[in-house]
């Protein structure tokens, strides 16, 4: 869609996806949970925090607005595959373990930006010790979520938290470029269509059109239904 108002309706979409944590313990994941974290598509990856924060996150989205955090933590566990956790049915479920440094407020804040180019309001960036300066405790959150940003390729979200106050709803416009890069990438695609009444091709890869689940169960109830 074109136009700012296109872009802020597939952002608030793409908001809603975001899973929510919940808590666990030791290094394993109850993929259950994960699976059913987001209401609008199941998540294919999963990032265990230090402190037991369970945060699933759809590939695709990393993939697309900060690739260095879905790559993050080479040691990696497929549910499924070793645990015979997994029917197969969304694939298998990726673990990745983020060190102490990463804190639950500033992953959430860097995947909000990346679901939908908004930046986290609140009590996160907002607090005021009664001279209109910043309280201390937002100081050092906008600085947790910089040091992250930085370190995921999201400059345009550590740039807004370092050098200017971001103000309660305020969003980049970069979303829909981004998504639209991906698309043509076809990378972390899980959904593949054939044009209809097409013969199957001999090679599956040929005259098929690849998308991405979470992206068409965002923006319309008929694909969430069908790809459920």
């Amino acid at each position: 869609e074109g136009g700012v108002g296109g872009a802020a309706r597939v952002a608030a979409a793409l908001a809603s996806a975001l899973p929510e944590p919940f808590s666990g313990v030791g290094s394993g994941v109850d993929e259950a949970a994960a699976r059913a974290a987001s209401p609008v598509a199941s998540p294919d990856v999963c990032f265990v925090l230090f402190d037991g924060t369970r945060q699933p996150a759809h590939a695709a989205l990393l993939a697309a607005r900060c690739p260095a955090l879905a790559r993050a933590g080479r040691e990696r566990h497929m549910l499924g595959e070793a645990d015979g956790g997994s029917d197969g049915s969304h694939g298998a479920m990726e673990i990745i373990k983020l060190g102490a440094g990463v804190t639950r407020r500033a992953l959430r804040a860097v995947l909000l930006f990346a679901y939908s180019g908004a930046l986290a309001t609140g009590t996160l960036f907002f607090g005021d010790d009664g001279d209109g300066r910043d309280s201390a405790r937002s100081a050092e959150s906008r600085a947790e979520v910089a040091k992250l940003a930085s370190k995921c390729g999201a400059y345009e979200l550590a740039h807004c938290v370092r050098f200017r106050r971001p103000k309660p709803g305020a969003r980049v416009r970069r979303l829909t470029e981004a998504l639209e890069a991906l698309a043509k990438r076809e990378t972390r695609a899980d959904v593949f269509f054939h044009p209809d009444g097409a013969d199957p091709p001999e090679n599956p890869l040929e005259n098929v059109f690849p998308a991405h689940r979470v992206v068409l169960c965002a923006r319309a109830e008929y694909f969430r239904a069908a790809l459920d």
